[in-house]
Parts: C-alpha cells; sequence; structure tokens
C-alpha cells in the first residue's frame, strides 16, 4: 500500500510539472520551457512574436553559408559563422536565437555560445524549414477547433506582418524542391 501511494504521489507530481511545461508551450514561453525541460529551443511562432514585439537584446543568428543567408533569411537575422560566434562581445542580457537547416549546425553553435557564457541561447525548432511553414508560408487547416482557431488566427496574422501569404488547404512539404518552391515563392511576393 505505501509503495502504491508514492507512486501515485510521484506519478501525480510528474503531472504537475508536465502540466505546467505544456503550459509553457502553448503559452509560447521558451524561457520557461528550457527551465522546465532542460531544452534551449523555442518555436518560430515564438520568434515571431518575439520580432514583432522588438524584444529586447533580441540577436537572430544565421549559421548557414552566405549564399543560402543571402537566398532568404529570417527578417532581422544576421549571418554569422560558428568561428564568428565565439569572437563576438555579446551582452549579459542578450537573447540569442540560432538556426540553420540542420539541427545539428545550430546545435554545435548554442553549445560554442554556451561555453563562451551567453546563458539565453535558443535554437530555431525545426530550423528554417519551421519559419518558412509556420510563418512564411503557412498552410492553415481548413475546420479548425476552437482552439486551433485562435492559433491559426494569430499565424496569419503573423505571416501577414512578416510579407507572407497564408492559405488554407492541406499543408506541402517543407523538405527539398518544397522548401527552394516556397522560398521562390516568397521572393517573388517581395519577402
Amino acid at each position: 500500500m505505501i509503495t502504491s501511494r508514492r507512486r501515485t504521489v510521484h506519478l501525480g507530481l510528474a503531472g504537475v510539472a508536465l502540466a505546467l511545461a505544456g503550459g509553457a508551450a502553448i503559452r509560447g514561453d521558451a524561457a520557461a520551457r528550457a527551465a522546465a525541460d532542460g531544452a534551449a529551443e523555442i518555436t518560430a511562432l515564438e520568434l515571431a512574436r518575439w520580432i514583432r514585439e522588438a524584444r529586447p537584446n533580441l540577436r537572430v543568428i544565421d549559421v548557414r553559408d552566405a549564399d543560402a543567408f543571402e537566398s532568404f533569411a529570417i527578417p532581422s537575422a544576421e549571418r554569422m559563422s560558428a568561428n564568428d560566434l565565439t569572437r563576438v562581445r555579446w551582452e549579459r542580457d542578450a537573447n540569442v536565437v540560432i538556426y540553420a537547416d540542420s539541427g545539428s549546425a545550430a546545435w554545435r553553435a548554442e553549445e560554442a555560445l554556451r561555453t563562451s557564457g551567453v546563458d539565453n541561447v535558443f535554437v530555431l525548432r525545426g530550423g528554417l524549414a519551421a519559419w518558412v511553414s509556420t510563418i512564411a508560408a503557412p498552410v492553415l487547416p481548413p475546420n479548425p477547433s476552437p482552439e486551433a482557431a485562435a492559433v491559426s488566427r494569430e499565424i496569419a496574422e503573423l505571416s501577414r506582418w512578416f510579407g507572407g501569404v497564408p492559405r488554407v488547404g492541406e499543408p506541402v512539404s517543407t523538405t527539398g524542391d518544397s522548401l527552394r518552391e516556397a522560398l521562390g515563392r516568397m521572393r517573388r511576393r517581395g519577402c
């Protein structure tokens, strides 16, 4: 009975922790999420909010090569090589968001920044493809639930704010040729 009771208490506390972390994820609070689960990620939706609200000391860093950066970058992003990241004198309260095409390149850059003493470093979950599919060229569900409708409205508003054109329908893949096609459409629109 005591073992069963301890397990119930343990599972109850785990449930509370998951609920708190889940609430942070729903609110889009990357700092709370990082504290709750040790991850240092930010969603494209939250990054868009941060850029639009001009979050103090926000630095969005693209660690892709120069040609990729010139082809398309997240608004307000600056391009830096992995070597440049450790040479920069970062402000103590800087909020640094790193992104690339692959998660491994962004995570290596995040690790280098943390090792050099930068505390508030986040990796864009899903990289540039997540930005394109969530903000730059989102495909919204045709019949969202009431909860999803609020998120869809926010995504559509942010997409338009960044010069995107959200559409309703079935999502397309954001890998390989589909990502290049989406980027081509955005360049034609002037994004």
